[in-house]
């Protein structure tokens, strides 16, 4: 039996008991009134479901889910676009407010003299435990270089040598996420074509694809992607090769 069916026998039967028509008809309104709330509170739910889920994608697009580095970090993109994430012990006074207002500052100050509006971006600011964590994208490895005053070279092994960097350093490869056995100078220019980062920062270096080869002072490796350098040596990381 349908649950209209249901209402209508209900209905006739109170119709016939000791309520009276109307009666049974305030009571069948006040039947549906409940029913309509329910439905109500249902597409409620369902409405808010659905805005709680374009908010969380939304988050997701701007990247809310990404995960913050723990250490200093440079991130290399596929697209040579280069992420630098800094975290130094901060004992200064200076409030997140304070320090984000300077960053901003001295990037639009940069892109405004270069003519390059845009080509570094303010990602974020956190103060917190006594650590300053400062966030900024680069368009470029040269756009690093020239903002910072620090070394950075991307390009492959090829270019970087016509750009003077001599290689002249103890290679080693790196197999699944270790280093191994050391290279021979040869390995390295038969590799011309691959890509190379060269820094003299001691930070963690990550990459887009699975490093090759690397030079062996003062580095090690956390995974296939992850080189960290202890000092400040010229340090150069073949990948995809």
């Amino acid at each position: 039996m349908t649950a209209n069916r249901q209402r209508r026998e209900q209905f006739h039967r109170a119709s016939r008991g000791n309520m009276t028509r109307e009666q049974a008809m305030l009571r069948r309104k006040k039947e549906r009134m409940v029913i309509l709330k329910r439905r109500r509170r249902r597409l409620i739910t369902a409405m808010l479901a659905v805005v709680a889920a374009i908010a969380l994608f939304v988050y997701y697009l701007l990247g809310g889910f990404e995960k913050k580095a723990t250490e200093t970090t440079l991130t290399v993109k596929d697209d040579g676009s280069i992420v630098f994430e800094e975290i130094e012990a901060w004992d200064n006074e200076s409030t997140k407010g304070q320090i984000a207002d300077f960053a901003k500052e001295t990037i639009n100050e940069y892109n405004d003299s270069k003519d390059a509006k845009g080509r570094i971006k303010y990602k974020g600011c956190e103060v917190k435990n006594g650590l300053v964590y400062l966030k900024t994208i680069y368009d470029d490895a040269e756009t690093y270089a020239d903002f910072t005053g620090l070394d950075l070279f991307c390009g492959t092994v090829q270019e970087a040598s016509a750009e003077g960097y001599d290689f002249n350093c103890s290679f080693v490869s790196v197999e699944n996420g270790k280093k191994k056995d050391n290279a021979e100078m040869s390995d390295i220019t038969k590799a011309s074509d691959a890509s190379v980062v060269i820094t003299d920062q001691a930070m963690a270096v990550s990459l887009p694809q699975d490093a090759d080869y690397i030079s062996d002072e003062s580095t090690g490796i956390e995974n296939a992607r992850l080189v960290r350098i202890s000092d400040n040596v010229r340090t150069y990381i073949i990948y995809g090769k």
